[in-house]
């Protein structure tokens, strides 16, 4: 299965460096957020910093800021653990991180465990399955945390054009998000 899952990310990732996109769709998104998670006050929620084409999160930072929402960023503590999650205000300078991305510096006083976690992918099904970039970190991190008796909501962020037309190939380790976000629908 694993072979299956690789040839459908490196089809994906190739998809994705092509795609024409939208200048609105990042702003699109933000709308789309709110409408399917209206409750958003006094949640803490979760980001990641854009790497390789994915869909810009940084509009929907800004948004969440200025309502004064708490919202943090991922880092990857150690290889094949679950990631952490880091306070940010938007202010504080974000230092590299693996994978090109950015994070904050990671200090015991802004470690969070977030309420909603907006997800990246490189492709999704209809039933909320997603292919990430198999290194397996958002997987092992949401297995973890529904563990916790705090309540968890999953988003997926993506380009319409990452629907993957047939069922996602599934492995036990595996976990669906709740919901997926695109430009102009919400799975």
């Amino acid at each position: 299965m694993n072979e299956e899952k690789e040839k459908i990310r490196q089809q994906a990732l190739k998809h994705r460096v092509l795609l024409t996109l939208d200048p609105d769709a990042p702003e699109r998104m933000v709308t789309r957020f709110l409408e399917a998670i209206p409750d958003i006050d006094n949640k803490i929620i979760a980001l990641y910093w854009p790497i390789q084409n994915e869909m810009d999160t940084y509009p929907l930072i800004e948004e969440l800021l200025k309502r004064k929402n708490r919202i943090c960023l991922p880092k990857i503590k150690e290889p094949q653990t679950a990631l952490i999650f880091l306070q940010w205000d938007g202010k504080e300078p974000l230092i590299k991180s693996q994978y090109e991305t950015r994070s904050p510096v990671d200090r015991i006083e802004n470690r969070v465990i977030p309420d909603i976690i907006i997800v990246p992918l490189v492709a999704f099904d209809r039933t909320g399955m997603r292919l990430g970039y198999g290194q397996g970190y958002y997987d092992r991190t949401l297995k973890q945390l529904k563990k916790e008796e705090k309540p968890l909501i999953t988003v997926g962020y993506a380009f319409d054009q990452q629907l993957c037309l047939f069922p996602l190939p599934k492995e036990p380790h595996d976990q669906r998000l709740d919901i997926i976000i695109t430009p102009s629908k919400t799975y």
